[in-house]
C-alpha cells in the first residue's frame, strides 16, 4: 500500500523514513493524501545535504528540489505545497550565517539531551556524575554564546564578496583618502596666498590715494594733511589725551 501511495503521487524520491500518509473515510484517493514530516527530520534532511555542506551545495540542492517539487507542477497535490514550504524554511535558515550557527547548536543540544536520557535509561544511577552532563552544559553554553553574539548584516555581505571586488573596494578607499589629502594641501596653500593678495591690493589702493592727493593738493597742504593724520594716529579719538 505504501509503494502504491508513493507511485500514485509520483514523488517516490520524496518519501523519507519518517514519512507516513493516512486516508480519509472516503477511501484511497490521491487527493486525500497529506504529508507529515517526522520530528527527527532536520533542515539538512529536507534539503538532502550533509551537515557540513557548503553554502554553495545548500543553494544548489534548494534550487534542484524547488524545481522538482514546485506546486505549479500539480496544484491539486497538497504534498508538493507542503514540501515546497519546508524547502523554503530550511533554506532560509541554513543560508544565513547566524541562523545556521544557532540551528546547529540547537541540534547539538537536542542530541546531547537525547544521549543523556538514553544513557540514564540503560544505566540508572551512573549519569548522576558530572562527566555525563559535560556535553549538555557545553552545548547549552555555546547556544547562549551564539545568541549573545551579533554580527551586522553588512559584514555578512562583505564576506561573500569575491577577492576582486574586495581589491576594488580597497583601491577606491585609498583613492578617496589620497584625494582628501591633496585637497587639504591645496586649501592650506591657497589661504596664505589669498591673504597676501588682499594685503597687496590694500597697499596699492593706499599708494593710489596718495598719488591722487599729491596731484589734488599743494605741497604745503599735503604736509599739513600728513601731520594731522600722524597726530591722529598717535592720539586716537576716545583716549582722552
Amino acid at each position: 500500500m505504501y509503494s502504491f501511495l508513493c507511485s500514485c503521487m509520483k514523488v517516490q524520491s520524496f518519501c523519507p523514513k519518517s514519512t507516513f500518509v493516512f486516508l480519509n473515510k472516503a477511501g484511497p484517493c490521491c487527493q486525500n493524501f497529506r504529508y507529515y514530516s517526522g520530528q527527527d527530520d532536520t533542515h539538512y534532511d529536507v534539503l538532502e545535504v550533509k551537515k557540513n555542506s557548503s553554502p554553495k551545495e545548500i543553494r544548489s540542492a534548494f534550487i534542484r528540489l524547488s524545481k522538482e517539487f514546485h506546486p505549479d507542477k500539480n496544484p491539486k497535490n497538497p504534498l508538493l505545497h507542503d514540501k515546497f514550504v519546508q524547502l523554503n524554511e530550511a533554506y532560509s535558515t541554513l543560508n544565513d550565517i547566524d541562523s545556521r550557527r544557532n540551528y546547529d547548536a540547537s541540534l547539538n543540544l537536542k542530541e546531547a539531551k537525547r544521549r543523556i536520557f538514553v544513557y540514564r535509561t540503560e544505566n540508572p544511577g551512573t549519569s548522576e556524575r558530572p562527566e555525563f552532563w559535560k556535553d549538555y552544559y557545553d552545548f547549552e553554553a555555546q547556544m547562549k554564546k551564539n545568541e549573545a553574539i551579533y554580527i551586522p548584516k553588512f559584514l555578512h555581505k562583505i564576506t561573500q564578496l569575491s577577492r576582486a571586488a574586495l581589491v576594488l573596494v580597497l583601491i577606491a578607499v585609498a583613492a578617496g583618502a589620497m584625494a582628501l589629502q591633496v585637497g587639504s594641501v591645496f586649501i592650506s596653500k591657497a589661504l596664505p596666498q589669498e591673504i597676501m593678495l588682499t594685503k597687496e591690493m590694500e597697499i596699492a589702493q593706499n599708494l593710489m590715494n596718495a598719488k591722487n592727493d599729491a596731484k589734488k593738493f599743494g605741497l604745503q597742504e599735503n604736509i599739513e594733511r600728513f601731520q594731522k593724520r600722524f597726530e591722529e594716529s598717535q592720539h586716537p579719538p576716545g583716549t582722552g589725551v
